[in-house]
Parts: structure tokens; sequence; C-alpha cells
């Protein structure tokens, strides 16, 4: 085994999590092992696997669907995840047995079965599994396929997929060396980042701004893409993979994990520089950006890929910033539900879904790619819901669950809801200690109020989140209310849409109102929380499938139309052309 085996070597060992049953269980390092490698100290972890749990509907019915391929190993470390989520026994489902199974064809040099895309998924579905129950004996296997990825360098980078996806075996080689402390595998992050896809720089110089499709016809740039053999050195296929939502997702993943290996500060802010240049372009009212194959403009009449909706919000829940959670509320609250789909998955939606649907450029394997990048993402947002501290949790999204937080005094069990509008945090704890709570205020928010056990207590808002410092005893209370002031932003042509704090608001078309129209006021909300917006008929705006009007004309009586948030719209109707008489 030399370098790579674990076995009679001192490594950081977490005990089995007993999900949200006995909080003495939990133990955690924040730090790595060894203080001058260059990994970066991490101020605050995700929980790990088993650490949460959801109540979100839609995980349940993504988990359903999941369970329909099991055989599928790009699907494994998202059902994993999610059964993480809303199963009592993770352990006991298919997929881990399906995992085991083919762990166990694993070869004496450390090879598995599959391409060398599929070894890393499944390598990453076996990571997931230890996380849970910290089983030496998977860990061991881990660290022998890192062993024959060495001894293999070039087949490995032979893998288009792991060169341009290099974030995928980054993210778990960090992972490992945090566990293990093995200096071996900081040498394989050096080589991965330096020969996969230089992500950084694509999102540092992002300058797409009209839809490739609109350039250069799809069949046209499949030959292009052929004759260079789809590598990505090639001028197409570069255009290509940095036009495509899913691909530029990941390379968001795979800046930020290489920033914290390095430390560079080019490479950690580059999701942020790009995220910005991307949706100023490409963003959707709804969350994330349009795209079918590649990027689609901003048109509410342009398709939002489910893919690459899970691709971004697993990308967006691995920064750990204030930025990406605004942009991670604004997704889980509108797109991430329509995608998921209350009987079956919505492969693309529309924000103006009116009239018959366009046709896409859409791969064979879409509706399985979509599954998987919504579980994975979803799986996710959850696990950031909650970051741990040593100081103690930091609660950056108010999804309604359970979360166990290990801190540096004890660990605390969360539970979240929702109550009348307000947020509800339930704090258990074993025995009372001294922690510090981070609560994140979102940036729509025009006031905030917090009280604690039902006292009110002065907020002091810094720097968008409030601090509570306090000795907790079990069954304390935490209420957080936000006020969600209704705005009316500029889109697209000039277009409006409508939002209340994180929701978006739409028509629906499958009532009865009009399609044609264009906002001429501003919308109302009573004191019941039902939104109507003033719109007056288009006459010259007839095919409702294309692109809004800019500053149309106007005619008719003004109407006043219920809307309703865009997740709960059969036909949504969210970006509004602006009347001359608004």
């Amino acid at each position: 085994m030399g370098k790579w085996s674990i076995i009679d070597d001192g490594f950081l060992c977490t005990k089995r999590t007993q999900v949200l049953i006995d909080l003495e269980e939990i133990t955690l390092s924040l730090k790595p092992i060894y203080e001058k490698a260059p990994l970066m100290t991490l101020a605050a972890l995700p929980l790990r696997a088993g650490q949460c749990r959801s109540v979100l509907p839609q995980l349940r019915r993504l988990y359903a669907l999941g369970q329909a391929a099991p055989e599928n190993v790009c699907l494994w470390e998202g059902l994993f995840r999610t059964a993480c989520l809303v199963k009592d026994q993770p352990l006991q489902e298919p997929v881990v047995r399906l995992m085991n199974e083919a762990l166990s064809r694993q070869q004496p040099s450390g090879e598995l079965p599959g391409s060398v895309a599929e070894q890393v998924a499944l390598m990453r579905a076996a990571y997931a599994v230890y996380e849970f129950d910290t089983d030496r004996v998977r860990l061991e296997k881990m660290a022998l396929w890192c062993g024959w990825a060495c001894e293999n360098w070039e087949n490995v980078l032979a893998d288009r997929e792991v060169r341009v996806r290099p974030g995928e075996l980054m993210e778990l080689l960090c992972s490992l060396y945090r566990i293990t402390g093995k200096a071996a595998l900081m040498e394989l992050c050096k080589r991965l980042r330096a020969q996969g896809m230089d992500w950084t720089s694509v999102l540092h110089t992002f300058s797409q701004q009209r839809p490739l499709m609109r350039e250069m016809p799809f069949d046209l740039l499949q030959a292009h893409m052929a004759d260079e053999r789809e590598h990505e050195s090639g001028y197409y296929t570069r255009l290509y993979l940095t036009n495509h939502s899913e691909y530029l997702a990941d390379g968001v993943r795979s800046a930020v994990t290489c920033g914290r290996f390095s430390g560079s500060g080019s490479e950690l802010s580059a999701p942020r520089t790009g995220w910005e240049k991307i949706t100023r372009y490409h963003g959707a009212v709804c969350g994330g950006v349009t795209g079918d194959e590649t990027l689609a403009g901003a048109s509410p009449a342009a398709g939002v890929s489910a893919a690459g909706l899970g691709a971004w919000a697993e990308s967006l829940a691995s920064v750990d910033e204030p930025w990406a959670y605004d942009a991670l509320e604004v997704l889980v609250a509108n797109a991430l539900p329509v995608a998921a789909g209350e009987e079956e998955i919505q492969c693309v939606q529309q924000v103006n879904q009116v009239g018959e649907s366009r046709r896409y450029h859409l791969g064979a394997d879409l509706p399985l790619r979509s599954l998987n990048r919504l579980m994975r993402g979803y799986a996710a947002v959850a696990s950031c819901a909650v970051t741990q501290r040593p100081e103690g949790p930091a609660v950056n999204l108010y999804l309604p669950g359970e979360y166990i937080v290990p801190a540096e005094n004890g660990a605390m069990l969360l539970k979240i809801r929702e109550e009348k509008g307000e947020k509800v945090i339930t704090v258990r704890v074993k025995e009372a200690f001294r922690a510090e709570m981070k609560l994140r205020v979102p940036k729509w928010a025009r006031e905030t109020t917090v009280s604690i056990n039902g006292l009110p207590m002065d907020a002091a808002c810094e720097n968008l989140e409030v601090e509570i410092d306090r000795v907790w005893e079990n069954g304390d209370t935490v209420t957080v209310a936000f006020s969600a002031p209704l705005q009316v932003l500029e889109g697209y042509h000039q277009g409006a849409c409508i939002m209340a704090g994180p929701v978006l608001y739409a028509m629906d078309a499958a009532s009865d109102s009009p399609n044609n129209v264009a906002l001429c006021g501003e919308p109302v909300m009573d004191g019941e929380g039902r939104i109507t917006a003033p719109v007056r008929l288009v006459p010259d705006w007839k095919n409702t499938t294309g692109d809004i009007p800019v500053l149309p004309r106007t005619e008719g009586d003004v109407l006043h139309v219920a809307l309703v948030p865009y997740a709960d719209a059969k036909r949504p109707v969210a970006l509004f052309p602006r009347g001359k008489q608004a």
C-alpha cells in the first residue's frame, strides 16, 4: 500500500453520526491535519451526510424517481445524499448495496469497473457513505483508488470529463486529505489543478452577450466540434463548453475548490465575477441562467434546463458567501420546485410559458441527467442551509428541516420551520453551553426582528447577519421575521418582474385572463398577502411565445389580475412588458 495506505496510520476519524438522535455522537474538526499543507483552513463547513433532514416534498419525489434507475452509477451520490435527507435508515437503501457490490470488484491495483469518469462518480458516492458511517474499509478502498489514479495519471486525464470537470475529482481529493492528512493527495491536486481546464480564466473573462445559437446553427457547431474530436483545446469545442450552463456551473465548483487548495485570490474571486457576468446577459428571473444546450439570453421565452439549475444550485452552495446564498434563495423559491415537478421532472421551463413550447437542442440523456443534477443540487442546498463553525452554527437558508451542528463546546440540534411568515428555530442540546449563532439577513429584507423565547432582542445587523452569543438551554426558541417589500424589477426588453422577498410572482396563463398584456401601474399586496397587478391589453402582441415587446402601445380598460407564486403557476407569465402608460 505504501504512502496510500491508511492501515496502522494515524488519521482523523469521526464517530458515526446517528441521524438526529444522539448529540454526543457528533465530533468533527474544522482544521486540516497539517497546517503547512497548501489547503486553506475553512471558517465554516457544510453539514455532512446524516447531519440534516429535510421536509421539502421535492426531495421525496426525486428520490422515488431515482430508485427507478438505481443501476446508473452517476446517480448514486445524489441518491444516497437524498436518502440521508428523507430516510430514517439510509444505509439500508438499495443504492448502498449496489455501491458495495461495485466496490467489491475493485482490482488489487485499485482500479474500479467502468470509465474513469464513472470511477470518479463511484468514489464520490463512496465518500458520501463514508461521511455517514466513517467505515475504515471504505476509506481504504478510496485511498487505494487514489494510488491507482496516481500510477495511471495519463489514463485518468485521457478521459475528457475529468479534464473539463476537474472540480469533481478535486473536491474528492481535498475531502480525503482533510480526513487522512496524506500529502500524496496534495500532489494529485497539484497535477489536476495544472492540467485540468482553467475555469478561473473562463469566469474572469466571460464576454458572450448573445445566445450562441443565434450566431451559429447547432448542427454546424456540432460538425466543427466533431472535426476537433471534441477536445477542449479546439476553438469550437471550447466555445461550446464555455457557453454551456452545466459546464459553467461545474467550472464554478472547480474554481472554488482550486482556490481553497491554493489560496489564490484570482481563483477565489472567479465564482462571483463569473456569476455576475453570466447572469447579466443570460440570467433567468426565476433563478439560475437560461440555456438548453447553451446559454440562451435573458428572453422569458428561452428555456431554463433542470440539469443546469441543479448544477448551479450545487455550485452556489459550495461558495459559502452572502451573494451566493441570495442567489440560492431565488432558485429554491422558484425555479427548482418547478424543475422537480409534481409528478415528473420538467426538463425545461420557461419564465413565460404560453402557447406552444419551443424546440430545444436537448440530449437524449437529459431526463436522467436532470434527475442526477437536481438530487445533488437539492442535497447541497440542504447541507449548506446551516453550516458549522467552531463558535457555533450559522443559519444561511431558512429551509424547514432538522440540523445537527457540532461546535467547540458541544453539539446542538436546530429544528427550523415557518409559522405565519416567521422563521422559527428551536434549539435542542444535551447540556447547556455557550455558543454563537449567526443568522443571515437576506439583502431584500427591509427590516429584521429577532426574539428569543418570545422576548424581543436588539438585533444588531452588521454585514447582513445577526449574531447571538449566549448560553443555550434545551428548548430555546429563536423567531426571526423579515419584511419582504413588494418590488418591481426591470428585466429583459425593459420588462418588469414582480417579487416579494425571493418569491417571483406570475400571472397564470391557464386562467381565463388574456395573455397579451402589459403592466400599466404598480402591483398591490393586500393585508392577507394577495397580490394583484394592473394590466392593459397589447393589441400588437399576438405571438406571446416570443420576445416581449419594448414599451408597447396598450388599449382598453385597466384589468386587475391576480398573481400567484411562480412555482404554483401552471403556465406562468412572470416577465411583463411595460406599457407606455406605466
